[in-house]
């Protein structure tokens, strides 16, 4: 006698294993079953988280060692850094796997409005870093706020990175918020590009918090 039909009252838990599935695609540790019965990976366009870093211990740099993947086209990084001294610059370089890159080949233009609402403006086009902020806390140290996209444009028939972002920071002493915009490249032919570290010119990183995703794409 054929059998036409099993109820599921009948198949015993844990009977059924992955590979008699009738399912299409590969499963594996980075794919879900579907509802249309086809492995898939996840992220699909969303952000992925890939790293993060959060201490209260005081650091010369806070560093993202080779991160990147060519499964992710653009990157988000966003988090919390307060300095240590007062008058500092808040610098960002890019990082060829433990080393950061200091070859002035760094462009940006910056701008914002202080609390004040005076008008703030800055560029460089031959400097050994991408500077978001100068000059921040004069009556002590400051906290920053950052959301920064940074793409590696090596795939796109351009060597180099580009960095697309905003800055805001509260200057400890007045509590006055202030805000930065940045639009910064970096244009080396072949450059290896894996990482990326931020850092003030001036005393350490005190306490941070920051993460990385990745966008998947096509």
């Amino acid at each position: 006698m054929a059998l036409t039909k099993i109820e599921a009252s009948n198949v015993s838990d844990d009977a059924v294993n992955i590979a008699q599935l009738g399912a299409t695609g590969t499963p594996s540790a980075t794919t879900f079953l579907r509802g249309d019965n086809a492995w898939a990976e996840t992220g699909g366009g969303a952000f992925a988280y890939l790293a993060s870093s959060r201490s209260t211990v005081d650091a010369a740099t806070v560093d993202f060692q080779e991160f990147k993947s060519t499964d992710y086209l653009f990157y988000l990084i966003t988090g919390f850094v307060k300095s240590v001294t007062s008058n500092v610059q808040f610098s960002v370089r890019l990082m060829d796997g433990a080393s950061a890159i200091t070859t002035t080949n760094y462009l940006y233009i910056r701008g914002g409005v202080d609390s004040d609402g005076t008008g703030v403006y800055a560029n460089d086009a031959d400097n050994d870093n991408w500077s978001l902020a100068a000059n921040v806390g004069t009556q002590g140290p400051a906290m920053f706020s950052l959301q920064l996209h940074f793409q590696d444009a090596t795939d796109d028939g351009w060597d180099g990175a580009l960095l697309v972002g905003n800055l805001g920071f509260i200057k400890y002493g007045t509590g006055n918020p202030s805000e930065r915009s940045i639009y910064a490249s970096y244009g080396v032919d072949n450059a290896n590009i894996d990482g990326i570290q931020f850092y003030h010119n001036s005393g350490d990183v005190d306490y941070h918090k920051i993460v990385v995703y990745g966008m998947k794409g096509s």
